[in-house]
C-alpha cells in the first residue's frame, strides 16, 4: 500500500463574520454544516443550500482538480470544510 503524500487542510467558516472560502484544484472536499444552511456554488454558477447538519462530499475523476468552488455559510452558521489538494483562501 502507498503512502498518500497529499496534505489535507481544514477551515471552520463562522457566518456570523460573513467568512467565505474560494477553493481551487483541490482533489477531494468535505463540507458539514451546522446551525442552519450552507451555499455551496461551483464555477459554472451551479448552487447547492446545504441544510442544517447536512454534510457533502467532491471527488474529481483520476488525474483532475475540480473546479472553483465558493463556500458560503448563512449569518450565524458555522460551516467545517476540509479540502485534500488545491488550495483555499478565506475572505472575511
Amino acid at each position: 500500500m502507498s503512502l498518500n503524500s497529499q496534505t489535507p487542510f481544514f477551515f471552520t467558516l463562522d457566518g456570523t463574520t460573513s467568512q467565505v472560502l474560494t477553493i481551487s484544484n483541490a482533489r477531494s472536499v468535505s463540507i458539514m454544516t451546522s446551525g442552519g444552511a450552507t451555499d455551496v456554488q461551483n464555477s459554472a454558477i451551479q448552487n447547492i443550500s446545504l441544510p442544517d447538519g447536512a454534510t457533502i462530499e467532491l471527488n474529481c475523476d483520476g488525474g483532475n482538480t475540480l473546479s472553483s468552488i465558493v463556500v458560503t455559510p448563512a449569518s450565524g452558521v458555522t460551516a467545517y470544510v476540509v479540502l485534500i489538494g488545491g488550495n483555499g483562501i478565506v475572505t472575511p
